[in-house]
């Protein structure tokens, strides 16, 4: 399955650590050891707001909170020293701060929203790297873990037994992140060397790769989204100074983006075509207003049917 690069998204200026899609894949959510938060439009590629809480320290999480089945009005990120924001959308589209908590006495490690009894959880303050957002990733009865030699591996749950493993070089010992688009049966892993890899869900078979960076580069985020148009897969990257994200679609997706905005003109729009109905209008009112003043039906007829016979063979 062949991805593209839509958008190419530049405002941090430090490593990208998070990023989080709405539910309706209408908005995107970046943060990064810059201590800003950006909110985009992943339909124009707008940055439709920035959140700078330096302070706080780096954005370490970040996550949607589905409070009225939007998905877009409220989200939730945790920082480097603990405490976790809420911000909700204003009626004037922008978001506002709405509370902050001190949770944890280091930086915030994983956020999860519980939609049913409408609670946010968090984890921190620990030392085992598997416990960072996106290094672990629960799907159906399938749990995936980044092993940090050689892969992600593939486990069952409840038993947690392991049944398949993506392998692949890894260059430096970090977890990566993991997202998994059930539909279209792919997995994303985030690379060390300046590209995400794309695997099989199904048989765990490497499938391709996005060019985001250098080799040898880290990219650290990597997220995707489902939706009625096919698959968009989101990377961040880690350059101080000029990180970037970048957002990807199917190439069936990108081909109809470029059909859309490129699209032919047809033919009843062409000059041409609006210039030979002018002329007939003129003609008819022109023999209407001459049956008019001689008062008889039978040479209107006579002068229309020659008239739209010459303008018909003049064409």
């Amino acid at each position: 399955m062949d991805f593209a690069n839509t958008f190419t998204l530049t405002c941090h200026t430090k490593t990208v650590n998070v990023l989080a899609v709405s539910m309706h894949g209408a908005l995107l959510l970046t943060g990064g050891n810059d201590s800003r938060v950006v909110v985009w439009s992943l339909t124009s590629s707008e940055m439709i707001q920035e959140i700078v809480s330096p302070v706080a320290g780096y954005i370490s999480v970040i996550t949607w909170i589905d409070v009225d089945d939007c998905g877009e009005t409220t989200f939730a990120f945790g920082v480097s020293d603990g405490n976790v924001q809420i911000y909700e959308r204003t009626n004037d589209a922008l978001f506002k701060f709405c509370s902050t908590t001190i949770g944890h006495s280091g930086p915030v490690e994983s956020l999860a929203w519980d939609p049913v009894h409408h609670r946010l959880a968090s984890a921190g303050d620990v030392i085992d790297p598997y416990a960072a957002s996106g290094n672990t990733t629960l799907k159906g009865n399938f749990l995936l873990v980044s092993n940090l030699k050689d892969g992600v591996d593939k486990h069952s749950v409840p038993s947690l037994q392991h049944v398949q493993s993506c392998s692949h070089v890894i260059l430096r010992n970090v977890p990566l992140q993991i997202s998994v688009a059930r539909q279209a049966g792919l997995i994303f892993i985030r690379g060390d060397n300046g590209f995400t890899r794309i695997f099989n869900y199904s048989t765990g078979a490497f499938r391709g790769q996005l060019e985001h960076a250098n080799w040898g580069d880290q990219i650290i985020p990597v997220a995707s989204y489902e939706g009625r148009t096919g698959c968009i897969v989101v990377t961040g990257s880690c350059f101080d100074g000029h990180s970037s994200v970048k957002v990807w679609a199917e190439g069936e997706l990108a081909s109809t983006e470029d059909n859309e905005t490129h699209k032919l003109p047809s033919a009843g729009s062409s000059p041409a075509f609006q210039l030979l109905w002018f002329v007939i209008i003129c003609v008819l009112v022109n023999m209407v207003m001459h049956a008019l003043q001689s008062g008889t039906v039978s040479e209107l007829f006579l002068l229309l049917q020659g008239s739209v016979a010459s303008v018909i063979g003049a064409s």
